[in-house]
């Protein structure tokens, strides 16, 4: 069963390690076949983006809090979305009694601590920044990689694959049908594992539920429940203060006095 923090490994994975595995380039070579990335993963990370979509005309900014009911985890991201397209989220995984002061942002600046994970799906580049040592990793698609295509379906067409798919006896997905959360109409889906036998008293118990709550209107993940009955514990995260309004550009972009790593 997965705990909190494998919910956060699980979620962040597409922005951090597709941003490390696509780290190679930098954008003035982008043409350059031997320092541009020939194999398209660039379509693997816009395609698991799990948090915010990848589309155009959708500008947003908003703060991602995520912590647990037994205080020993909590998170304030940044996250945003351009008109065209592009993604920039912030991942400070801290424990409560190092999370001592107050989330700043403005255009040029970025939390110490952590990592941040920009995905320009259309402009075929990634962006990987530890502010933490000032470095960045970049990539650029090759000129003949196939660009990035955005899907047709709303944002949370995901769901109906949950709702349609074939699950073993001691799972079950609920629709919960719609609701509105922090002015935008969202559409959530509810996941409970049972116990088995291996689980003793907890058999035929629920063990563990996952409650998802996403946005097509926004084209985000607004709310995420993870609850585990055994533990008698809660992992939630979700958006708040979320402004539709066009980010400042310079976010989207490496931040002066940054070096830039070497091409890997």
């Amino acid at each position: 069963m997965l705990g909190f923090r494998d919910i956060i490994g699980w979620l962040n994975v597409a922005s951090v390690s597709a941003a490390s595995l696509l780290a190679g380039s930098t954008p003035a070579f982008g043409q350059d076949p031997h320092l541009c990335t020939v194999i398209n993963y660039m379509a693997v990370a816009c395609a698991s983006s799990h948090w915010v979509s990848v589309e155009k005309d959708k500008p947003f900014i908003a703060d991602r809090v995520a912590k647990s009911s037994d205080q020993v985890f909590h998170e304030n991201d940044l996250v945003a979305r351009d008109a065209a397209g592009r993604i920039y989220e912030e991942n400070h995984s801290l424990p409560l009694e190092s999370y001592g002061y107050r989330s700043f942002h403005d255009a040029n600046t970025i939390l110490a601590f952590g990592t941040v994970s920009i995905l320009d799906c259309f402009g075929g580049k990634s962006i990987y920044l530890v502010p933490g040592s000032h470095t960045a990793d970049i990539a650029v698609s090759c000129a003949n990689v196939q660009p990035f295509q955005q899907s047709g379906r709303p944002y949370s067409y995901v769901l109906s694959l949950f709702l349609g798919a074939k699950t073993s006896p001691d799972i079950s997905v609920e629709d919960l049908g719609t609701k509105t959360i922090e002015g935008f109409q969202a559409h959530g889906i509810k996941t409970t594992w049972l116990g088995t036998e291996k689980d003793g008293e907890w058999n035929a118990k629920p063990i563990r539920a996952l409650e998802q709550w996403l946005s097509d209107d926004l084209g985000a993940t607004l709310l995420l429940v993870n609850s585990d009955f055994r533990k008698a514990t809660e992992f939630r995260s979700f958006l708040t203060n979320i402004r539709r309004i066009e980010p400042e550009g310079s976010l989207f972009e490496v931040p002066s006095g940054y070096k830039i790593n070497p091409a890997r």
